[in-house]
This record gives structure tokens, C-alpha cells and sequence, in this order.
């Protein structure tokens, strides 16, 4: 299971889903999965026929957030694309996917992109994660 996970759909033509899990062991961040073993992997996970797009690793939105890879596919052979965004810290892995038929109205696939577009990462101050890390109630007032 994940640590948090919400999934949306738009338009009957877009499906969003976001998620935090817990990191594999030895991986605390992106400097962990070099944006090549990041796209191979999630290449393998697309519905095939697929095949890699674009694969960049995005500025820092500012000082304190995470480091972004995105990653877009040609997936069912020409007839849908999926966009994922990968943000790893804290051994914590932060990710955006989202799959959208191909042909998608252009007003659908603008916002889409808004969306896609304002997912960022932050780290955790240390007595939130310690009780996130411990499955405890989470400090009121301060870990959102």
C-alpha cells in the first residue's frame, strides 16, 4: 500500500493519481535513480506497445523543493499518453501520473498541464517525519 494516494479523472478522457511510498532500500533521492534507470523503469510499466517521449530533470521550483524528473509515453501503441512525475527525498517517493486518451480536446489537455505543472515536493521537517516514519499521529499544527 501506499503512504498517501488520491486519483482522479477528468473528461472521461484523463485519469490523475498521485502517490507517496516508501522508498526501495539505499534509494533517498533522485542522485539514488539517474533519470535513465527512472525512464527504463517506468517505460516497463506503461501499457505496450509504449515508447519514451521525453525524459528531463526539471529545475528546483525554489530553494527548499524537491528535484523533479519528467517523464512522458506514447502508450497502447499511439492511442493514449502518460506524463509521470518523480520526485524522490527522504527515501520517500513522490509521484503525479497521468493518462490521457490521445486527441484529448485542447482546453482538456491545457489544464491538464496546469495540473501537471504545480506538482512540487517538499521535504519533511524532522518531528514530522519521525511520526510519519513511526505510523503515529502526526504533530497538530504542524505536519500537514
Amino acid at each position: 500500500g501506499h503512504i498517501f494516494s488520491v486519483s482522479a479523472t477528468y473528461a472521461n478522457a484523463v485519469r490523475l493519481s498521485v502517490t507517496a511510498d516508501f522508498a526501495a532500500n539505499g534509494v533517498r533521492s533522485l542522485k539514488d535513480f539517474p533519470i535513465e534507470r527512472a525512464a527504463s523503469h517506468y517505460l516497463a510499466l506503461q501499457p505496450q506497445p509504449a515508447e519514451l517521449m521525453s525524459a528531463v530533470v526539471l529545475p528546483r521550483a525554489d530553494l527548499f523543493s524537491a528535484g523533479l524528473y519528467q517523464l512522458r509515453f506514447s502508450t497502447d501503441g499511439g492511442q493514449s499518453e502518460s506524463l509521470i512525475k518523480v520526485a524522490l527525498q527522504q527515501g520517500r517517493l513522490y509521484q503525479l501520473t497521468v493518462r490521457m486518451a490521445a486527441g484529448v480536446p485542447e482546453i482538456v489537455r491545457r489544464d491538464v498541464e496546469a495540473v501537471v505543472s504545480s506538482f512540487k515536493a517538499y521535504p519533511l521537517n524532522i518531528g514530522c517525519l519521525s511520526a510519519s516514519n513511526r505510523g503515529g499521529p502526526l504533530l497538530p499544527g504542524v505536519c500537514y
